[in-house]
């Protein structure tokens, strides 16, 4: 029935269930490695004897154009399409405690025909051969010399605001994870302030071969290799 004003519900209790304080969840904790890494020139070619000009090794008066003079000489093994010359490289590099490898890569056209598709290929059966012998090997990331863009505009800095722009430079970074196996791809969590993501690597060189350039172009890449590769990207 209905209840009147001030009428004492007798013979009846109502129980209530007192809510339990919402349990605080622990924070996410996301662990940031420390990583070592190290850039990866693989551009250089010392065999006379193959049909990919020879090409970084030698100046045109014959004196040497390296910096640093490899241990083991510069002779016909050292060279960008030569498996072993590749492997000697990693091991030594992961002797040293390097974790990353950043290879040097000019995504132009000329570029990858000359050496730049090719030393990748290589290098990465070098991986896979050192990864199925269950040897330690470092991982890799990207390091863009954004010179190709340049290269690839006729000797011309182009505008990164547009998107012609930016589809020719996300092709460039798209091309160079083609290339390198998911297996190989070294991966960073980013700390929760930045998202907590994990991400792939990155490094940009430099801005000056651009006209002009705004941060539209790191959303444009970032989206576009989200839908390629299902991860974001770390510049």
């Amino acid at each position: 029935g209905n209840l009147s004003p001030g009428e004492w519900i007798r013979d009846m209790r109502v129980q209530i269930a007192k809510p339990e304080p919402p349990v605080k969840q622990p924070e996410t904790q996301f662990i940031v490695e420390r990583l070592a890494l190290t850039h990866y020139f693989y551009w250089y070619q010392g065999d006379s004897r193959k049909e990919a000009p020879a090409g970084h090794v030698r100046l045109e008066d014959g004196s040497s154009e390296l910096t640093d003079q490899p241990l083991d000489g510069v002779g016909p093994w050292f060279s960008f399409d030569r498996v072993q010359w590749h492997r000697d490289q990693l091991t030594q590099i992961r002797n040293a405690g390097i974790d990353v490898i950043i290879p040097v890569y000019w995504g132009a056209a000329d570029f990858r025909r000359a050496f730049a598709d090719k030393g990748l290929n290589c290098m990465v059966q070098a991986l896979k051969e050192l990864k199925a012998e269950g040897k330690s090997y470092p991982l890799v990331g990207m390091f863009f010399d954004t010179s190709s863009m340049y290269w690839a505009y006729g000797y011309q800095k182009p505008d990164l605001r547009t998107d012609e722009v930016k589809e020719t430079f996300y092709g460039m970074i798209k091309n160079f994870f083609l290339n390198v196996p998911d297996e190989f791809r070294a991966v960073v969590q980013t700390p929760a302030e930045k998202g907590g993501y994990p991400a792939y690597i990155v490094v940009l060189f430099t801005a000056s071969w651009f006209s002009d350039f705004d941060a539209s172009f790191v959303d444009f890449c970032n989206q576009r290799f989200m839908q390629d590769f299902g991860r974001k990207l770390i510049w």
